[in-house]
């Protein structure tokens, strides 16, 4: 079981610095097996990209037999700090390069993904194909209303940035932006269609850092716009199979 310290929504506390740890693991190493249906809460970042098809090819992570099914160009990079899960708290970031259309319908798909828990690792790929990998994440409350957050992998930064939230809010569901999702992994093609809600305030991402190699270079990318939802809820049911 991992052990990491208790996790609290960035805004707790001014200058609230909050690590989620990761382990060391190899094949051996036990974890809790939590099968799906999930149901998440937390606070998260939403970052709304229109890539060019050269860098998505070139550094978008997706799965080659996507490749060739890849519809439209707008995509997102989430982070987020769940606070509430099946296996506890960890943090997450996950890029996502577009939509597809395959075998006639139209999915979303996450082509790379890194979370602080093994729990979570060792889950996501069994419950719905999600191909995750493990780091470690800092979240930080600063002076002035910023929020940082941090992400490293094997002592290389593969995520840093500092968010500062605008005054304006609204709703937001995916009841008005349905997200399906294909992840194809070990053979397999899960289909999983999450839901979720909470309350969206506009933000904007400063000194933003990805690790080459690492993450996609999204510093080089049209950015569209920037949620901040500081409490939502999440819910991955069973994944059905193509």
């Amino acid at each position: 079981m991992l052990d990491f310290k208790t996790v609290r929504p960035l805004n707790a506390k001014p200058t609230q610095s909050i690590t989620l740890q990761m382990m060391q693991f190899d094949a051996s190493t036990p974890y809790q097996s939590s099968p799906a249906p999930w149901q998440l809460k937390g606070e998260g970042y939403l970052m709304l990209y229109r890539f060019s098809n050269d860098f998505l090819m070139k550094e978008g992570c997706i799965a080659q037999g996507l490749k060739p099914f890849l519809w439209m160009n707008i995509g997102m990079v989430m982070l987020v700090n769940y606070q509430s899960s099946p296996i506890g708290p960890y943090g997450e970031l996950l890029f996502i390069p577009g939509m597809f259309h395959y075998k006639g319908k139209y999915y979303w798909h996450i082509s790379k993904i890194y979370v602080s828990s093994l729990d979570s690792v060792m889950n996501g790929r069994e419950n719905w194909g999600i191909p995750k990998e493990l780091a470690q994440f800092e979240f930080e409350q600063l002076e002035m209303g910023i929020n940082s957050a941090k992400v490293i992998s094997n002592g290389e930064l593969l995520f840093n940035c500092q968010f500062k939230d605008r005054s304006f809010g609204f709703p937001l569901s995916t009841a008005f932006l349905p997200f399906q999702f294909i992840q194809p992994l070990n053979a397999k093609e899960y289909i999983t269609h999450p839901k979720g809600s909470g309350r969206a305030i506009l933000s904007a991402p400063q000194d933003l850092i990805t690790g080459k190699g690492l993450f996609p270079s999204i510093g080089t990318q049209t950015r569209l716009a920037c949620l901040h939802i500081p409490d939502f809820s999440l819910a991955f049911p069973k994944p059905i199979f193509l």
